[in-house]
């Protein structure tokens, strides 16, 4: 996937495979929005199996219904798809929408202010396994 940007979104690899996706987003993040973006990470998905994000909240100021409901459905479908996602910004209400999102992914994910940029990239390329909810490891129990 080459570097794509239009509007209020921009998205780039970080990883030579492109497995690591860094999406940048501008103003607010619109449904119009994500109907670019979201084929381009189940596409990703298709060949990688997983995918790891840094999102780059760079003067975000919000996000359209639409665009939550898609990103919603979106990480439910790919709950266990999203190896690790950091995001990066510098305003409380995104790390506070971090720690709800995190909620709806088995992968790992981290807030990282906007001057910790550097080590939200090394962390994503860094090797290992996600740390994964111990329930969704467990083999299940028989009667």
């Amino acid at each position: 996937m080459a570097p794509q940007s239009g509007g209020n979104l921009h998205v780039a690899h970080l990883s030579a495979d492109g497995s690591v996706i860094e999406i940048t987003i501008n103003g607010k993040l619109l449904s119009s929005d994500n109907d670019k973006l979201l084929p381009q990470l189940e596409a990703a998905i298709d060949v990688h199996g997983t995918i790891r994000l840094l999102l780059r909240l760079e003067s975000c100021t919000g996000f359209d219904i639409g665009a939550v409901l898609e990103d919603i459905r979106f990480e439910l479908r790919h709950f266990i798809d999203l190896q690790r996602v950091a995001v990066v910004g510098d305003r409380p209400w995104e790390q506070w929408l971090t720690r709800i999102g995190s909620l709806l992914l088995a992968g790992e994910v981290r807030y990282f202010d906007t001057a910790e940029l550097e080590e939200a990239q090394r962390w994503l390329l860094s090797g290992g396994a996600p740390n994964l909810d111990p329930v969704i490891d467990a083999p299940l129990a028989s009667p």
